[in-house]
């Protein structure tokens, strides 16, 4: 248990700091060698708004607001 917190630990500051690969972790991965993207929460809430969410104009534009601030 604790090599498996000390992993996942690393993995996190890894992932925090933007130096995280699949590949060094995870080489069996189908997709461990792909480069990935990586976005914010911001980004999925506008990609989620423009997939045709179907909400209303205020609520939508609340959204918005509180990915941003």
């Amino acid at each position: 248990m604790k090599y498996a917190r000390r992993l996942a630990d690393e993995i996190r500051a890894k992932i925090k700091h933007g130096t995280f690969s699949m590949a060094d972790y995870f080489p069996d991965y189908r997709d461990a060698g792909r480069p990935s993207t990586v976005r914010t929460v911001a980004e999925y809430i506008d990609l989620w708004l423009a997939s045709g969410a179907n909400l209303s104009p205020s609520t939508r534009n609340g959204y918005r607001k509180a990915a941003r601030g």
